[in-house]
């Protein structure tokens, strides 16, 4: 959950990498993979189960701060506050928070 927030501090984001397979490509998928690495930094469900009101929360920071699409207050607000029945913003919500933890770990990761 950290990840997102150093995303979103450093305003950056990074789409899924077609060239790494992600945890949730593999779970249950005995498939093997080649060359291509594997990746955790997506929010996955335990997380979600285990730390939802946190979640909610920096979820709601996030779509109030983030400059990354352009969009006016009144369309933050209502992803922040009003989503919750509009599946297509939903779905782009949480993936705008996943990239936000892609590159929050890229950015840790240079740190390091």
């Amino acid at each position: 959950m950290v990840l997102i927030l150093v995303g979103l501090k450093y305003n950056r984001t990074a789409p899924m990498n077609s060239d790494a397979i992600y945890y949730k490509d593999v779970f249950d998928n005995s498939k093997e993979y080649g060359d291509k690495t594997v990746s955790s930094s997506d929010i996955n469900s335990e997380t979600m189960m285990a730390s939802g009101k946190l979640l909610n929360y920096i979820y709601r920071i996030v779509m109030l701060n983030e400059n990354v699409r352009g969009l006016n207050d009144e369309e933050k607000i209502a992803n922040a506050f009003k989503s919750e029945n509009d599946e297509q913003r939903l779905k782009d919500n949480i993936e705008l928070m996943n990239n936000f933890s892609r590159d929050g770990l890229e950015i840790l990761y240079e740190r390091f």
